[in-house]
């Protein structure tokens, strides 16, 4: 993902046909900017796309992970967010040399 981003100058997306959630989180960490998992109500049903597909749970763990991701990994700009400048005061760490 990386490679192609650079590569090509583009927005890339990620097409999973694996089991689980864990490809379309760690695509999300890696820059991909759209995910695409087929869905299914029911992973029993018959046909090859239900096992791989997500269900609601693994759908909202998806959304979950990569939202999560997102905010992880931060932006470019690096600046104190108004939070940590509202507790710069109170929130000073102190070393103590013994």
């Amino acid at each position: 993902i990386p490679f192609l981003k650079n590569r090509f100058n583009v927005r890339i997306g990620y097409s999973d046909h694996t089991i689980g959630t864990v490809a379309c989180i760690g695509a999300a960490a890696l820059g991909a900017e759209l995910i695409e998992k087929h869905f299914t109500l029911d992973k029993t049903l018959e046909g090859s796309d239900h096992i791989l597909s997500a269900d609601p749970a693994e759908l909202a763990e998806i959304v979950h992970g990569c939202n999560r991701i997102s905010t992880q990994l931060g932006t470019e700009t690096k600046a104190p967010t108004a939070e940590e400048i509202d507790n710069k005061q109170i929130m000073r760490s102190l070393f103590i040399e013994t």
